[in-house]
């Protein structure tokens, strides 16, 4: 990233793309992590997001898997992409673990039909801007008290709806409140009865790193918004209403994650660290505003809410 940053003076974005949604910045990412020659032809073949329709040219060049992308511990990562049973006709991308921050972001934080791109701009709170890419002076709250990047469970490949936390399920909150009481309608009520390893509701948004092409924050991005660790939830159990959402960092360490931060460390993150359950929202238009009401984890996804941190 940092890379990118100094050849073109800006961090890396998401895009639209086709199907109305985005390419990940994973792909402009690419000739700074010795995938030039791939970048190139990607936009040679007109540049997919999720990988267009199947021909054997985007098939070489999108399904590959990237290693740097993927976590060895995560079960799923090696596995072809679950998107087939979903869009039949598109080339599978590669997966992927590394999920980009969106900082506190949940309302909106993924393209829903009628939402403009100035509108987009507007909720970006991380270091990932929609249509128009943050320059690292507007990291505002400092380099070191900001994430870049986490790792996070990518869906299993052989279910479209999978109930376990390990396989990526994403739990169905189907409750447009949810980006205002995300604990409630989210982690309070997510797990199934009596069984914390399942969702409570399955959500068809479990895309978790299955493509690493696909800009959305249910496939490639994270929020600072629950403990690392917990559930994701999406705003609705199923269709377009449910794309946006709280996407959380998951990994199979013991009770930890790993997390870049945006001046280029890493760093290993509790499950303890602090995160405010049930906070006072204050928002405007639905946006949060002000500094981030969920604790140091929400600060540290922040680039801009005036705080600044001591990680754990």
């Amino acid at each position: 990233m940092h890379s990118c940053h100094d050849a073109t003076k800006f961090l890396p974005c998401r895009t639209f793309g086709d199907a109305g949604s985005a390419i990940s910045p994973h792909v402009y990412l690419m000739p700074y992590y010795e995938q030039g020659a791939r970048f190139q032809s990607w936009q040679d073949i007109g540049s997919p997001m999720r990988g267009g329709t199947k021909t054997p040219e985007r098939v070489a060049i999108l399904s590959t898997p990237i290693a740097m992308l993927l976590c060895p511990s995560d079960r799923n990562s090696r596995l072809a992409s679950n998107v087939d049973s979903i869009y039949p006709n598109e080339v599978n991308s590669a997966r992927c673990n590394l999920m980009i921050s969106f900082g506190d972001t949940v309302y909106r934080n993924q393209n829903d039909n009628g939402t403009t791109v100035s509108d987009l701009q507007s909720y970006q709170r991380g270091i990932v801007g929609y249509g128009r890419p943050f320059g690292l002076a507007e990291i505002t709250d400092g380099m070191s008290n900001t994430l870049a990047v986490s790792e996070s469970f990518s869906t299993h490949a052989q279910s479209v709806n999978p109930t376990a936390i390990a396989d990526g399920a994403i739990h169905g909150a189907d409750n447009g409140q949810l980006h205002y009481l995300p604990h409630t309608y989210c982690l309070t009520n997510g797990y199934a009865a009596g069984n914390r390893k399942l969702v409570a509701t399955v959500s068809d948004r479990n895309f978790r790193g299955n493509q690493f092409t696909d800009g959305r924050p249910c496939a490639t991005g994270v929020t600072t918004v629950l403990p690392p660790n917990t559930l994701s939830c999406s705003r609705n159990s199923s269709g377009a209403s449910g794309s946006w959402g709280v996407w959380t960092a998951t990994s199979l360490h013991p009770g930890t994650v790993n997390c870049g931060v945006a001046d280029g460390a890493v760093r290993v993150i509790p499950n303890t660290i602090n995160c405010v359950s049930n906070p006072t929202i204050t928002v405007t238009n639905n946006r949060v505003v002000g500094p981030s009401p969920y604790g140091i984890w929400g600060n540290f996804g922040c680039r801009n809410d005036g705080m600044t941190i001591s990680l754990p």
